[in-house]
């Protein structure tokens, strides 16, 4: 019985049985370096996250622009309990529960500048009354065993 090959076999034509199809295996070196580099891809990741978590480098926890991030977050739903918890505790008075920040002002966060301890990040604060306002909060921020913390402000 003379039968035509199936695509994807290399058996001749009137041989009984079938050659392996697929791609040969290339050992066990090619299958450890892959490893090898799946690792080194995976502690490298790894690596980049813990040192750009916002610039914070040896911080226990968010960097400066994440700080600010979460303490205006909290103040635009007006929650002065959440907010409390990025600022220092001379600040703490001036953190009041005046529910949440008007639909007329938005925001966005600019870009930390990290010295040391030390941190700024301003903050283009835009009002939308009669006409549109727009200025620069500047929140310095320190950092204390380990944590930012918002101590201070201006407004440019």
């Amino acid at each position: 019985m003379n039968q035509s090959p199936r695509p994807g076999t290399l058996r001749p034509p009137d041989a009984g049985f079938a050659a392996p199809v697929g791609p040969r295996s290339r050992g066990p070196l090619w299958t450890s370096l892959g490893v090898i580099v799946a690792l080194a891809v995976v502690v490298l990741v790894v690596m980049l996250a813990r040192t750009d978590s916002g610039g914070a480098g040896d911080s226990d926890g968010p960097g400066p622009r994440e700080v600010v991030v979460a303490f205006m977050a909290a103040a635009e739903t007006g929650n002065a309990e959440e907010a409390k918890k990025y600022v220092c505790e001379k600040l703490q008075p001036e953190i009041t529960d005046d529910g949440p920040m008007p639909s007329e002002m938005s925001y966005e966060v600019g870009t930390e500048t990290i010295d040391g301890d030390s941190a700024k990040v301003p903050v283009e604060l835009t009002i939308y009354y009669e006409s549109k306002v727009t200025e620069t909060m500047i929140f310095v921020l320190t950092r204390a065993e380990g944590t930012w913390k918002i101590c201070d402000y201006a407004i440019e």
